[in-house]
């Protein structure tokens, strides 16, 4: 028997202390946009929907900043245990920098008629995949699939999806986290595409693998069914099935050995023969096995709809089906490498809730242009249709840290009209070099606004015409 405590052991391996999370702030990630198309934007929608100690309600969550601490963060905010599904994306250990293509437009005064647009291509760095080691990319993964251990649910699920370069550790890896009784799939991706003509030394790698873990044996599983029935299922069985795809028994006396079975399987189940009209059994797609072929990779070209241009997107069918596959109405999951937001996108169609978190500026810009335009996207039903729904409320939540601190900002954001106008309205403010500190007039701390760059569009814009009520 495997022993399923084998462990992965290199130089420096070590968890988070005991202590980690007693030491992470409770403002260590704070909301600075709250996302909503039913109405405007107010300052008190902002104040009163930004509490850092809630878990705010069944809101969606997306989080620019290191995904590590992030985790903590919630952790520290009551979210253990509280997520059904985990899908990552992580970095591969390619050593490799990827870019982000998207299109800017240049104009021309050289026709009679006026100014013309050119589309021109251009890309931008979208992060680094880049190690000194191998020891150093597993300690940064361990740390954090620990992290989602605690997060997920007793009868939640996570993928971690990566290809050959690190599977194989990954593997043991999780083995010691999840437990090797956990394990449920080891799912191949299968994608077509690509020059193959320069592979002299070794077989063309045209796959992913997907590591699909449990948190224990009382884990979600809906089965799933591919979208086609086969041709061959069809030429063999199709001339005895109804619109509805069901063959009753009296349609398959001829079939002797299927009638047969079936008949002896029905009697052991109900006790008596089956009638003539009774169903035998239904035409339809076969069951989703391990290895997916069905499912083509994103084409970065701007031909192709789905595509919004970020290196390492992945098809919205591939977390369709993985989504099915583990969570219900309502259920959360979450991306701690969200990128270019293809998780949050289709948990919010399939009616999810969602958190996701990335380090690259870029990646969060992305995601939040894709879900403020999700309504204009395809549909996961009909490709040919769009979605036609707009998102859900989300809250943009920024990790502080002395990188992006603008100390300059305190006096040019939080103007004297503006902080007057808050104590009118019995919230009090503390201004520091960093941050402000707001307080409702029964002392309570209510928020923390850090004095970013990020926050400065916000307090320009209320700065002005705010309209507080408490």
């Amino acid at each position: 028997m495997v022993d399923h405590k084998t462990k992965i052991i290199w130089p420096q391996k070590s968890l988070p202390s005991d202590n980690s999370l007693s030491e992470i702030s409770p403002y260590a990630f704070l909301s600075y946009e709250y996302f909503s198309v039913e109405k405007e934007k107010t300052l008190t929608d902002f104040i009163n929907n930004a509490k850092p100690s809630s878990k705010q309600g069944k809101k969606n969550l997306l989080a620019w900043g290191d995904n590590k601490f992030f985790m903590q963060w919630l952790l520290k905010n009551g979210w253990e245990e509280q997520i059904a599904l985990i899908y990552i994306d992580p970095p591969f250990f390619t050593r490799s920098e990827y870019h982000y293509k998207f299109k800017s437009h240049n104009t021309t005064a050289s026709q009679a008629d006026g100014v013309s647009w050119q589309d021109d291509v251009k890309q931008e760095q979208a992060f680094l995949d880049y190690w000194e080691s191998l020891d150093e990319f597993l300690q940064f993964l361990y740390e954090r699939l620990w992290l989602m251990h605690k997060l997920l649910a007793p009868t939640g699920s996570i993928f971690v999806h990566l290809d050959w370069h690190s599977s194989h550790y990954v593997k043991v890896m999780l083995d010691e986290i999840f437990g090797y009784e956990n394990f449920r799939n080891e799912l191949i991706w299968f994608y077509q595409g690509g020059a193959l003509t320069g592979v002299k030394r070794h077989f063309p790698r045209k796959h992913d693998v997907i590591l699909f873990y449990s948190k224990s044996d009382k884990y979600k599983f809906f089965p799933v069914r591919g979208e086609d029935i086969s041709p061959q299922m069809i030429k063999r069985w199709g001339h005895y099935a109804d619109e509805e795809g069901k063959i009753t028994f009296g349609k398959i006396k001829k079939e002797k050995a299927t009638f047969q079975r079936l008949y002896k399987r029905y009697l052991r189940e109900h006790g008596h023969p089956p009638a003539d009209d009774e169903v035998a059994f239904v035409l339809q797609p076969s069951l989703v096995r391990s290895v997916w072929t069905d499912i083509p990779e994103i084409r970065h070209s701007f031909r192709y709809r789905e595509s919004v241009g970020y290196p390492t997107q992945k098809p919205e069918a591939l977390l369709k089906r993985i989504i099915m596959a583990t969570t219900e109405k309502n259920d959360l999951v979450a991306d701690f490498f969200c990128g270019s937001g293809t998780t949050l996108a289709v948990a919010e169609k399939l009616g999810r809730r969602w958190i996701g978190c990335d380090a690259s500026a870029v990646a969060i810009n992305v995601t939040i242009k894709r879900l403020l335009t999700i309504d204009k996207s395809q549909s996961l039903n009909n490709k040919k249709t769009t979605y036609g729904k707009p998102c859900s409320p989300f809250f943009h939540y920024i990790q502080v840290r002395p990188s992006i601190q603008m100390k300059r900002a305190r006096d040019s954001i939080l103007s004297d009209a503006f902080i007057e106008q808050l104590r009118q309205n019995h919230i009090e403010i503390q201004t520091f070099p960093d941050f402000a500190l707001l307080t409702f007039k029964n002392g309570e701390p209510h928020l923390l606004l850090p004095l970013t760059y990020e926050s400065t569009h916000f307090f320009s814009k209320m700065n002005d015409n705010a309209s507080i009520t408490t």
